[in-house]
């Protein structure tokens, strides 16, 4: 049974981590959003950012983190243990679930093998 714990390691905090990825991750674009990832060289198991700019209210800004905290936590285990990601969300976005997120990164993680669990239905397998 595959454990949905998401512990601080899984997270990155760190602003010369955040910087590290900007600098040597690849982008993929979607409508009010950006994802940049890269494998790492250990593999510690997937980790994720959120860097979220142009939401104003505090309250939105954090449901925004929330929900995405809750995809990668659930889908995390079909992920590379090597991947990091930063997941950079801009005003217009505006998702109600995990399931919201994962339709919106159904098109432009199309293709990219190392992106595929973030775009299934959380807890599918």
């Amino acid at each position: 049974m595959a454990s949905y714990t998401l512990p601080k390691s899984a997270l990155i905090r760190k602003p010369g981590e955040y910087r590290r990825i900007y600098a040597q991750g690849r982008r993929v674009r979607g409508d009010s959003f950006a994802l940049v990832y890269r494998e790492a060289d250990h593999a510690v198991g997937p980790r994720l950012g959120i860097s979220v700019s142009g939401v104003k209210s505090a309250v939105r800004r954090n449901r925004i983190k929330r929900i995405i905290r809750e995809l990668f936590r659930l889908n995390r285990t079909e992920l590379s243990p090597s991947l990091e990601l930063v997941f950079t969300v801009r005003r217009g976005f505006r998702p109600d679930s995990p399931a919201a997120v994962a339709a919106a990164l159904r098109r432009p993680t199309a293709g990219r093998r190392e992106l595929a669990g973030l775009s299934r239905e959380p807890g599918a397998s």
